[in-house]
């Protein structure tokens, strides 16, 4: 990179850290109501607690999911307001709670010994990962799932330097529990034709299609179990706007602890902190959670709030690379160094 281009790189980065840190002052939608918001959590909870007790006495998930959706007054349409069985299945087959501790903490251990980091980066980083996923420790985290996949996604991104292929099922796993997680995957297949990695690509796109066809399986079996009266989704365009999505993640972290001031200041600064690493893992990273708070700002409507779950693992883990971007922002260089290895 030319020294014109490394300090228009520079520049670019420093105005995006201005535009999130200045933008996350800007008005809030208001809260939704303290009660209501208690009620819609606890109704999730126990509609994905009571479909998975139906499967565990032999029950098939559509007809239970439908069933559960009707007594709890969830709408059936469109297909998508039905999750996909995969965390129903998995939960009735074994202990949730266990299942995703144990997933949390293979997702710290790797990111712990990601290689090319200092000592203090990596118990930096393994800590962030565990305080971005605190609630998972909560008794009804492990219905949730969001949880699973952003884990999940984390879980991708830190096996990406060591196996692409592998990281590619984390990711596979992640979006046939949440459909949320399918920007992880179609931004990896991004980067992969982008680089000319081709079967990496091909990878990300045998993924994806995967995905399509569980999916379109999805959509048909909904259709088999619907009746004439069942209700109707409101849609998602709740438009809540950048500063309150930024608010809620902060406010689903430990930065909650916080004034809301200091905890969206922060907040709003750890996803470019990714770009610290300067190489491909920081680079998407960066744009993944840009991008993700970008849909969180225009989607989700007040009882959608578990949707921001799905990044927080690895929201708060970039604000362990943010002394490293601030070196590169007084010293330069490239962006992203030209490495051989995978990272």
């Amino acid at each position: 990179m030319s020294g014109h281009a490394g300090i228009k790189a520079r520049l670019a980065v420093a105005a995006l850290l201005l535009a999130l840190f200045l933008g996350s002052f800007m008005p809030k939608a208001p809260p939704p109501q303290a009660q209501s918001q208690a009620a819609a959590t606890i109704s999730d909870i126990t509609l994905y607690q009571h479909i998975s007790s139906r499967i565990g006495h032999g029950q098939g998930y559509y007809a239970a999911a439908a069933q559960e959706q009707r007594r709890h007054g969830f709408p059936l349409r469109p297909f998508v307001t039905m999750r996909l069985p995969t965390m129903a299945w998995l939960n009735a087959a074994v202990d949730p709670r266990v299942a995703l501790c144990l997933l949390l903490a293979l997702t710290a251990i790797l990111w712990l010994a990601l290689p090319g980091l200092a000592l203090w980066e990596r118990v930096a980083v393994g800590l962030l990962v565990l305080a971005g996923s605190w609630q998972a420790f909560a008794a009804y985290s492990s219905w949730v799932h969001e949880y699973w996949a952003g884990l999940l996604l984390a879980l991708s991104a830190a096996i990406y330097p060591r196996s692409a292929w592998l990281a590619i099922v984390a990711a596979l796993a992640a979006v046939l529990i949440r459909e949320l997680a399918l920007p992880f995957l179609l931004l990896g297949a991004v980067f992969a034709l982008s680089g000319r990695r081709w079967r990496e690509a091909v990878g990300w796109g045998a993924a994806i299609t995967v995905f399509a066809i569980a999916l379109a399986a999805h959509a048909h079996e909904v259709t088999l179990v619907l009746l004439p009266g069942d209700r109707v989704s409101e849609g998602w365009l709740g438009l809540p706007g950048y500063a309150t999505a930024i608010d809620r993640i902060a406010h689903q972290s430990p930065l909650g602890v916080l004034p809301p001031p200091v905890a969206d200041t922060i907040a709003a600064l750890a996803p470019v902190g990714w770009l610290g690493l300067r190489n491909r893992t920081g680079l998407f990273m960066c744009l993944y959670l840009i991008g993700m708070v970008a849909f969180l700002a225009i989607f989700p409507r007040d009882n959608n709030l578990f949707w921001g779950l799905i990044i927080a693992p690895a929201w708060l883990a970039g604000l362990a690379f943010l002394p490293r971007l601030a070196g590169w922002l007084a010293r330069g260089g490239p962006l992203v160094e030209p490495v051989g290895a995978r990272s």
